[in-house]
């Protein structure tokens, strides 16, 4: 897997948002107390320490060590890491109890190859679990148009495939490994204005973060008042704010 943007801006911003998604996929697959959960494609370990705080032995495993950086050691609270790339998994067969990524493993370009390394080293009767973006969501759509503002200046950013991005595809995507199950979700986060939304996500979010030194200030600019737009668009509005809504889908398959 290539190198990504994710040791820009700061991601625990972006991963504090996300972890209400995290919590519900750790709560739907209900590891044990003692059982071994890989975290896999981790950023700065939400699933990690979500399964740590329930007792399990759980490992931070990601591609940017900036971001494995930022967890606290084990004797600190912590969890234990790995640097890793989720195409070849730096570990034994039948290692863990449970494989799970929230919004991680999702933006590795080969699918495939991502469920077979998961599933090779979870356990028979374990779960490989994840969340994704819904494909009619806000995400997908930012992450698209940042894709084609990018590309007109001669810049290559990968977007999502579709094999994790509606409930079908995640069926024959996990099918290969048992029986998938799938549920949506989606998360709201509370902003004053889109504007407001776009400061944060401008200092924040690594591939905004990255598109700022890529780009020219002319196209920097038109990219945040899309985005801008598109929050608008994505958002119910209310009393001095807006509630950015944000669908995700959950999947798990019970390794055979």
């Amino acid at each position: 897997m290539a190198d990504t943007d994710y040791a820009q801006g700061d991601y625990r911003v972006v991963a504090e948002r996300l972890r209400p998604a995290t919590l519900d996929l750790v709560a739907w697959c209900d590891p044990q107390s003692g059982s071994i959960v890989l975290d896999s494609a981790s950023g700065t370990g939400n699933v990690a320490l979500a399964c740590a705080g329930r007792g399990c032995r759980a490992v931070a495993l990601d591609l940017e060590i900036a971001l494995l950086r930022t967890l606290p050691p084990p004797a600190a609270g912590g969890v234990p890491t790995v640097v890793g790339d989720v195409m070849a998994l730096p570990l034994a067969s039948d290692a863990v109890d449970h494989v799970l990524s929230t919004f991680g493993m999702v933006y590795a370009p080969d699918p495939a190859r991502v469920m077979s390394e998961a599933t090779r080293v979870c356990r028979p009767g374990g779960f490989v679990a994840l969340s994704s973006w819904a494909e009619d969501g806000f995400q997908p759509r930012a992450r698209a148009l940042l894709a084609r503002t990018e590309a007109a200046a001669g810049e290559y950013v990968p977007e999502i495939p579709p094999a994790w991005t509606s409930i079908e595809s995640l069926r024959r995507t996990l099918s290969p490994a048992g029986d998938v199950e799938v549920r949506r979700g989606r998360l709201e986060n509370r902003f004053p204005s889109a504007a407001a939304w776009w400061e944060l996500a401008s200092t924040s979010a690594p591939p905004v973060v990255a598109a700022r030194s890529r780009l020219t200030r002319s196209a920097y600019v038109e990219l945040g008042e899309r985005l801008q737009a598109l929050v608008d668009e994505c958002s119910e509005h209310g009393d001095g704010e807006l509630i950015l809504r944000e669908e995700y889908l959950l999947a798990r398959v019970r390794v055979r």
